[in-house]
């Protein structure tokens, strides 16, 4: 189940600026978070423990509007699972600058999702509040009654750090003395206060005046690496989250004639194992909607395979349920995995926790090679993922027993781009462009999602956009899109524009620029606080011939430079050869964790990059005496 007080944490973060720095005087705390679309000015969180493992739930939230973008604040959800949770009281108002409080005009209770009458159970509370403008402060209580846990008789919590500029936050836990729930920190010394009081044992965690996290530093580490975790759980190991959840696979693996048939039939004419499991997979992609519900939010256990099959639609983890199953039918071994993304945090710092995990995916044997395979993602074959998969955290769940493991790092050919560009430069600064332009594998698979799904109007659209970003005030003489009509591999382009200004002039010369080595973070700050971490593994390759006009010559051309660092390798390399000007370039990014101590390293890296990338290729007009002249002196 998602708590209150993570739906509440989850419903406040948006992106904020950067905190403002001290200036002559030490800035208030209200000072320092100005910036920021609201502030949160109490957050009070209460959670006691009954002797039947049932609990209540009470939070009090006090935040201050103060931009526009936190006026959508005034729509404030709660949501519930009604089969084991029942919301007993919301009270809301807003206060205005004068003093003013106006009550909540509002409360509706409405299903989460409308046309999917498999999680009716979903349910949330829309508590609308009116003068909801800046400067306005809105208030809210919420009372919660929860049976129990998603395994019973247990009880699980992680105390989260503010992720939004907070005043003051309390997190306080009553358990029964009988019913001690263990604490423990990761990469943290902090110690909540302990009472005990007429047979209960009371927690308390506060944190006052936080402030955004890591927001003005580039390529931040997760949070647990970079604050630690504070975590509570009743569950001694994890053999029992994996005992637990192989018995909802077992209970909800219904046998059905129709499942089996289908399986069978869709393998029926497939001769490897691969072939097989792409077949099902790929059925399961094209005829099953996909309804995004994460693991973690509310509801953990399957539906009957039968059920999703029938009903064509699915989460996670019932479409992942189905797809072992037919595997099965076709005789591929499937292994049910409870996920969570590398930025979640190592599952296995914290206590015994299933919340911890937030979708599920597969992992199958395919002709004795095991294979992490998500049944929702169309368009990445055996072996590949989305850049958000690297280094994910899995826990495979067997008939048996249960093991940790960790998703393949993906190949920098994977996030590859590559682009060729053939440039005939004209004497009045203005170029055509021949370009061939191949994207990375998830950047293509998003093109062709968006590109299926939209309207001609909309593709003109795209092609007008083209022309006025690439041609910059010229015309596209023609285009050719490439690989959007298969299931898997790269986008493509082919374009050639013409640009009427495409370079400077300056006296008798052009000025020709290549584009900053791809996006490099500016690395502004004069400290850091937390280390660099780049997850993974991608480059940018480029090679462009610059066709020098009549009457110019190579003036000045950019010294050939390599340089490189833990977290990248940047290289450009000048060919002056007959009438053309070659530059070959390349930004490779490498999966590294870089430390505080190394920061000005990596500034004075960036800084020689920016001199080396601040240079131009000049050419220069040979004479102003017209062709016939110069050969008329040259023959003489």
């Amino acid at each position: 189940m998602l708590n209150m007080k993570k739906i509440f944490l989850a419903f406040l973060t948006v992106l904020f600026c950067a905190p403002a720095w001290a200036q002559n005087k030490p800035l208030t705390w209200e000072e320092k978070n100005a910036d920021q679309p609201y502030i949160v000015l109490l957050s009070e969180y209460q959670t006691i423990l009954h002797p039947d493992w049932s609990y209540e739930e009470t939070y009090h939230a006090r935040v201050k509007i103060q931009k526009e973008a936190g006026k959508e604040l005034g729509q404030w959800p709660v949501y519930y699972n009604k089969s084991r949770e029942e919301v007993s009281d919301i009270q809301a108002h807003v206060e205005t600058p004068d003093g003013h409080q106006y009550p909540a005009t509002n409360i509706q209770d409405l299903q989460v999702y409308n046309d999917a009458p498999m999680y009716s159970d979903m349910r949330m509370k829309v508590v609308t509040m009116p003068q909801v403008n800046i400067g306005s402060v809105i208030e809210v209580k919420v009372k919660s009654k929860i049976v129990h846990k998603e395994i019973v008789h247990q009880f699980w919590d992680d105390i989260t750090y503010p992720f939004i500029p907070t005043k003051h936050a309390s997190h306080v836990y009553i358990f029964p003395e009988d019913k001690p729930i263990p604490f423990q920190a990761y990469k943290s010394d902090y110690k909540p206060t302990l009472e005990k009081t007429q047979g209960q044992i009371k927690y308390t965690f506060v944190f006052n005046e936080t402030g955004p996290i890591g927001d003005d530093e580039e390529l931040m580490p997760p949070l647990q690496e970079a604050l630690g975790g504070l975590y509570l759980s009743s569950i001694k190991d994890w053999k029992m989250i994996a005992d637990w959840y192989r018995d909802l696979i077992h209970k909800n693996t219904v046998s059905d004639v129709d499942i089996a048939l289908k399986a069978l039939e869709l393998t029926k004419d497939k001769t490897t194992q691969k072939d097989k499991a792409r077949a099902i997979l790929e059925f399961l992609q094209d005829n099953f909607r996909y309804v995004a519900l994460n693991f973690g939010n509310n509801t953990v256990e399957p539906h009957p395979t039968n059920e999703v099959f029938k009903n064509r639609y699915g989460d996670c983890k019932d479409l992942s349920l189905l797809a072992k199953q037919m595997l099965k039918v076709a005789d591929i071994d499937a292994n049910i995995c409870l996920f969570s993304g590398e930025f979640n945090g190592n599952p296995q710092s914290g206590l015994p926790n299933p919340s911890v995990f937030d979708h599920i995916i597969l992992q199958i044997n395919l002709d004795g090679q095991n294979y992490f395979v998500d049944p929702q993602i169309k368009g990445f074959d055996f072996g590949q993922f989305p850049s958000s998969y690297d280094n994910a955290y899995v826990m495979s769940i067997d008939e048996t027993g249960y093991k940790f493991d960790n998703l393949p790092v993906a190949f920098e050919e994977d996030h590859s781009l590559t682009s060729r560009a053939d440039i005939t430069v004209n004497g009045d600064g203005s170029a055509v462009f021949g370009v061939h332009v191949k994207l990375p594998l998830e950047a293509s698979q998003n093109f062709k999602q968006s590109w299926s799904s939209s309207t001609n109007k909309d593709k003109d659209k795209f092609f007008e956009n083209l022309e006025q970003n690439f041609a910059q005030g010229g015309k596209m003489l023609d285009r050719k899109v490439q690989g959007i009509e298969n299931r898997y591999g790269p986008v493509e382009f082919d374009l050639k524009y013409e640009s009427p200004t495409a370079y400077p002039i300056v006296n008798d010369m052009i000025l020709i620029k290549e584009e900053n080595q791809s996006n490099i973070p500016d690395f502004s700050q004069e400290h850091r606080r937390y280390p660099i971490f780049v997850p993974g593994n991608s480059v940018v390759k480029n090679i462009n011939i610059y066709h020098i006009p009549d009457g110019f010559k190579v003036n000045f051309m950019p010294s050939n430079y390599a340089l490189t660092i833990d977290l990248m390798d940047v290289s450009a390399n000048y060919l002056k050869k007959d009438n053309t000007v070659g530059v070959d370039s390349t930004y490779r990014t490498k999966r590294s964790i870089v430390a505080v101590n190394r920061y000005q390293q990596v500034r004075d890296f960036r800084k020689e990059l920016f001199k080396k990338n601040d240079q131009y290729v000049v050419l220069k007009k040979t004479s102003s005496l017209p062709p016939e002249a110069k050969d008329w002196i040259k023959n003489q």
